[in-house]
């Protein structure tokens, strides 16, 4: 990993390069710089978490959420600021200090959200799978199981009546569902990864709200041209934006506006209606509005499962 560790500590993450807390109490002395530091620490960049909290080492009481940050050369977890505050004979290398003040304790956030925090999340993980000592297994942690909660997208062999109308059901449902699951984290909770590698459940929800209102976009255009060829985009792309950092309610206000057309399309549909069709690009074949009701029920549990079999992981 290119990044640089901070300021991590044994008793929180057992990897190979974090020090016991005791080792970094200095007898005497502090930093007469400290409190430009914990600022600089505290504007660091969010790039990855999980659902739970750091305790204090001493008192055991919660302290920080458990997630790390980054300015792009140093990775350090939540709890640092917190500890150099608490203890301000706290150790840092003498090489972050010489950094900060080259820089004049500057984090330049306009920079900092040009970087790419998706590799900064990969490298990081794969340093975790390398080097972690705890009795998590991080390669476990990647399985498919938590990639597809509920299973992969199976078609039926043919469309039944019943499965219309428990396609449309999920379809009316999902806001409500979705909203009832997510409206009680918190903020630090929403940030959280639902599997190594994977999006926070806050870009679940965005993106849940981004790919629906692409699916009813290629419904109107199957409805209103023959076999038209819709236009893929790249969610992973579509995530990295700084809308998908908002509060979560603007997103499902969006979907129940979106799965509210979009049952009420589905719920009047003729039979010549249900076997219009578009062209994917990318599958190069054709795709009707049966089959693309049927994606679309199982994209909503897909993701719904995301958040709720992350919030049943960890007791929440």
């Amino acid at each position: 990993m290119h990044l640089k560790l901070l300021g991590f500590l044994e008793e929180h993450d057992k990897c190979i390069d974090a020090l016991p807390f005791h080792k970094l109490l200095q007898k005497s002395s502090s930093y007469s710089q400290r409190q430009k530091i914990i600022d600089y620490l505290n504007e660091g960049r969010y790039f990855f978490g999980w659902m739970s909290y750091y305790t204090d080492i001493e008192t055991n009481e919660p302290i920080a959420p458990h997630t790390y940050y980054t300015d792009s050369v140093w990775i350090w977890p939540a709890y640092l600021p917190y500890y150099l505050k608490k203890h301000p004979q706290l150790i840092l290398p003498e090489e972050f200090l010489a950094y900060l003040e080259a820089k004049n304790f500057d984090i330049n956030k306009p920079l900092l959200q040009t970087i790419n925090i998706g590799k900064i999340e990969k490298d990081f993980l794969a340093y975790l799978m390398n080097n972690d000592q705890k009795t998590v297994s991080f390669e476990g942690m990647m399985s498919n199981d938590l990639r597809y909660p509920i299973g992969r997208f199976q078609a039926p062999a043919h469309y039944t009546s019943e499965d219309i109308q428990q396609y449309i059901e999920t379809i009316k449902t999902l806001p409500g569902r979705l909203r009832e699951a997510v409206i009680y984290l918190t903020d630090a909770q929403q940030n959280t990864a639902y599997r190594p590698g994977g999006w926070t459940l806050k870009q679940v929800v965005h993106h849940l709200a981004d790919s629906h209102m692409n699916s009813l976009t290629r419904i109107k255009l199957a409805l209103t041209e023959e076999t038209p060829t819709i236009k893929p985009y790249d969610e992973a792309a579509w995530a990295s934006h700084p809308d998908y950092r908002l509060p979560v309610e603007s997103s499902l206000k969006m979907l129940e506006g979106i799965h509210q057309h979009m049952a009420a399309l589905f719920e009047a549909f003729t039979e010549a209606e249900w076997s219009r069709n578009f062209h994917h690009p990318e599958t190069g074949g054709t795709m009707d509005l049966k089959h693309l009701l049927a994606v679309y029920a199982w994209h909503s549990n897909h993701h719904l499962a995301h958040i709720t079999e992350t919030m049943k992981q960890w007791g929440l």
